[in-house]
């Protein structure tokens, strides 16, 4: 066999060719994507941080959040990568994250504020009312509008309040979030102060200019009454939208109201220590003084006889056998009469008429009642009512000073302890002593009682209560023979504006 080495290759350019088809066979594989999504929220109060921007490698450029706060990043490389977040006035933060083929990575991001790019809350603006605002109503909703340089700051606000010429400041809001704080039960012709002052998540705070409204005037009011709640008295008025006002101090026991007639000022009991004194204030309930410097004290007499004079300058009220009497402007007191003998003066009434005084007095027991009609220039003392059995009480002159008012218990039982089964009121004239029972209409079980004639003498304020003495006391009026009962307010102790 003859072999022809020329015919051959070379051993090493075989085994080249060989390598060179073997690489040509291999498999090129392409690249591979997913997508980016996800949130920026604050961490304080976890809303959505819009307009924060983003950086990372698996983008071209630094992105930003959406106006919602979220961002998309699509056809990103498979891989592993790190995102940068930046906004002003939080501090930066970063993730690191995997990308895979075809699969959207969730990125749920929060910052934290940064005291160091933090800015101070802006002034707050636009009051509700107006700065300076006049006849505002007494139960109000405050409202205030506020802003921060650094906008998804959560405020938080405290309000401060001061009412007319007081230097106390009540914290009427303590870091609240809302920009509005209901008002309730403003004093009247009263003008208000009050100031908000704003707070960041990052405690800097900005005060607000202080505003000021000053209340409504206080409307003409019909009635007085005084009503025992948790053991004291409190001295109330319904108002025309049939809201109740208190007049008298909270903390205090009040009673029997009677209005000057000026209607200016009135008069009521006031304990002090463990006896009733005298008291003025104005129908507001404002300007509150002591008038008298001895109590209203004597047999059973729970500090309910005084009475204004017919000009409104004197007040009369009884200190056990005395009547005395106590000028408007503090001075006094200087007597006017005595009750008889044994006896204590518990109530009075001064006749429009300004001759005479109705007297009721009462013995050791509390039954032993009588009237009485004092003349004023002579100290001559009439017997009108006599002491019949069953207490009687309460005389009060009408407007025309010809008639008195009166009650009386016609069940005609005495008790030691005071109660009474049947008390009606009566209308004694006083040119015949002739009597009419005006309780014609008066429910059996109960007790009419403290009769007041109307300004116009046309009705009388007066009380019903249940006769076991367990309540409730309820106000009522009726026309003066009698007719027309309606009750207008829980309470006792009334009378007419």
């Amino acid at each position: 066999m003859n072999i022809s080495f020329r015919s051959c290759l070379p051993l090493w350019l075989v085994l080249i060719g060989i390598g060179v088809l073997t690489a040509c066979e291999e498999t090129i594989t392409p690249d591979q994507y997913g997508v980016i999504q996800g949130s920026v929220r604050d961490f304080s109060n976890d809303s959505l941080v819009p307009e924060v921007i983003l950086t990372t490698t698996a983008a071209n450029a630094p992105f930003l959040s959406d106006s919602t706060g979220s961002f998309l990043l699509e056809n990103v490389l498979v891989g592993e990568y790190t995102l940068s977040v930046r906004k002003s006035g939080y501090r930066n933060a970063s993730v690191s994250f995997s990308v895979t083929e075809n699969d959207t990575t969730v990125l749920d991001l929060t910052l934290e504020g940064s005291p160091n790019n933090n800015e101070a809350p802006n002034t707050p603006t636009s009051p509700f009312p107006e700065n300076q605002a006049q006849y505002v109503a007494r139960n109000i909703t405050l409202s205030w509008s506020a802003s921060d340089p650094d906008r998804n700051d959560s405020l938080r606000f405290n309000v401060i309040l001061i009412a007319g010429n007081s230097q106390n400041q009540e914290l009427i809001g303590s870091e609240i979030s809302d920009t509005t704080i209901e008002l309730r039960e403003l004093d009247f012709s009263t003008t208000y102060y009050w100031q908000v002052e704003v707070i960041d998540p990052q405690g800097l705070r900005t005060k607000g200019p202080i505003w000021s409204f000053e209340t409504e005037e206080l409307p003409d009011y019909r009635t007085l009454y005084a009503r025992l709640e948790n053991g004291r008295y409190g001295i109330y008025t319904t108002l025309s939208d049939s809201s109740e006002l208190q007049l008298s101090e909270s903390g205090e026991s009040s009673w029997q109201p009677r209005l000057d007639p000026q209607r200016e000022r009135i008069a009521f009991a006031r304990t002090v220590g463990n006896e009733p004194f005298l008291f003025l204030m104005n129908v507001d309930g404002s300007d509150v003084q002591q008038l008298s410097p001895v109590a209203i004290a004597g047999n059973h007499n729970p500090g309910r006889g005084f009475s204004w004079s017919p000009n409104g300058q004197q007040i009369i009220f009884g200190h056990y056998n005395q009547l005395y009497a106590m000028n408007r402007d503090g001075s006094g007191p200087y007597a006017l009469g005595l009750a008889p003998a044994d006896r204590h003066i518990r109530t009075c009434s001064w006749s429009p008429l300004s001759d005479y005084i109705a007297l009721e007095t009462v013995g050791t027991q509390i039954f032993d009642t009588e009237i009485y009609l004092l003349h004023r220039a002579s100290g001559q003392l009439n017997l009108v009512v006599d002491n019949a059995p069953g207490i009687t009480a309460s005389p009060t002159f009408t407007p025309d000073g010809q008639c008195l008012l009166y009650t009386h218990d016609a069940s005609g039982l005495d008790r030691i302890n005071g109660r009474q089964f049947d008390t009606r009121i009566y209308l004694l004239r006083l040119s015949d002593l002739s009597v009419v029972d005006l309780s014609i209409n008066k429910p059996n079980g109960t007790n009419d009682l403290y009769p007041r004639p109307s300004p116009t003498g046309a009705q009388i304020i007066f009380v019903n209560t249940p006769n076991d003495g367990q309540g409730p006391d309820e106000v009522w009026i009726m026309d003066i023979d009698g007719t027309n009962r309606e009750k207008i307010a829980d309470g006792t102790m009334p009378d007419w504006q």
